[in-house]
């Protein structure tokens, strides 16, 4: 019944429909923006998987460094071995 009225009347439905898109627009706004955060928390999570990863095998490297030299190793066998540089050994 309201709506009959609001119909009836062309500048409040004009004004009707101006809110109507308005809805859509947030709700479309809303949805857009949920997605991003969802995408950036997971290129997050990865970017810090892999982060983590390169920082597990430096600190992996830099321990087989260790007992090689421990055991007399060469320093450039070493280098070879791990993937460290003189520089990072001493």
């Amino acid at each position: 019944m309201i709506m009959q009225e609001i119909l009836k009347n062309e500048e409040e439905r004009r004004i009707h429909e101006s809110r109507q898109r308005f809805i859509r627009d947030q709700l479309t706004n809303q949805k857009e923006y949920e997605r991003r955060v969802i995408e950036a928390e997971k290129t997050g999570r990865e970017e810090g998987i892999e982060i983590g990863e390169k920082r597990g095998e430096k600190k992996g490297a830099i321990q087989t460094a260790k007992a090689m030299i421990a055991a007399g190793v060469d320093i450039e066998t070493i280098c070879k071995a791990t993937g460290l540089s003189p520089e990072e050994l001493t």
